[in-house]
């Protein structure tokens, strides 16, 4: 892979050389590197971040967005095992929850090299049933009014027909992706895992976010925030308080020498 190639997956907006782990970012469905990139003036300099940037939005909109998760998470590992070797992590909300789940599993299995910790945003556990709904088929009006129920797009981006007629088939394609999305055989992740919900999110409930419990061999960390289901954004603080402390404990080797005597 080209450095060209990896560039254009990832995005490291800051190069952090006494970083102790590199944090992975997976966005929502629609969303891009953007909604990550001011953390890195909030987390501390232990943390590098790494920004995933999908086809079809921001810097490769002219791209054909993908409806694919095993396609897109291999073509993520690739770039990612092309960085400098470090302990890293991952973070992803919504959708991005389970790009960043199949990613671990993706990297464990070509390299042996796993997480030191997961955070799990924004979603319930990949094996629960989902909503025979399928949004990304509704028609434009009706598919639009869903995303203003999330209230995660700005009403005026909603209000342009010229605009959305642009992000229309992003939107589908990532809400494809989650909506399809099969979990058959739950696969545990070798790391501890801090779950992030919100406390007015109508459609994650805490006992779905509780069931990310059979995806560690330890117990998870819940983490209740205030806002709807983009409380990553309204609530952005308190979450990455929240996240420099799940990060800062995985990498403290005492912790680690306590798991491993449990």
């Amino acid at each position: 892979m080209t450095s060209t190639a990896i560039a254009s997956w990832l995005s490291l907006p800051r190069v952090r050389k006494q970083a102790r782990v590199r944090l992975f970012c997976f966005p929502y469905a629609g969303g891009g590197a953007s909604a990550f990139r001011e953390w890195v003036d909030v987390l501390p300099d232990f943390v590098e971040l790494v920004l995933v940037q999908l086809p079809g939005r921001e810097t490769r909109f002219r791209e054909t967005p993908s409806r694919d998760i095993p396609e897109l998470v291999s073509a993520i590992a690739d770039a990612a095992l092309c960085l400098p070797q470090l302990p890293y992590a991952t973070f992803g909300h919504s959708l991005g929850t389970l790009l960043s789940y199949e990613f671990a599993l993706e990297m464990r299995r070509r390299s042996e090299s796993e997480p030191i910790h997961a955070v799990m945003s924004g979603r319930g556990a990949p094996h629960l049933a989902r909503s025979r709904t399928q949004t990304h088929r509704l028609p434009d009006d009706e598919f639009i009014n869903a995303l203003r129920e999330m209230q995660g797009t700005p009403e005026e981006v909603l209000r342009d027909r010229d605009l959305m007629q642009l992000l229309l088939p992003t939107l589908r394609a990532d809400f494809a992706l989650a909506e399809d999305y099969s979990c058959p055989v739950v696969k545990v992740l070798p790391c501890g895992i801090s779950v992030y919900g919100g406390l007015a999110d109508i459609g994650v409930r805490r006992e779905q976010l509780q069931e990310w419990q059979a995806y560690s061999d330890r117990p998870i960390v819940l983490r209740l925030f205030p806002g709807g289901h983009f409380f990553l954004h309204s609530a952005r603080y308190s979450l990455l308080q929240a996240l420099a402390r799940d990060l800062s404990a995985a990498c403290d080797p005492r912790v680690q020498v306590a798991r491993s005597n449990a």
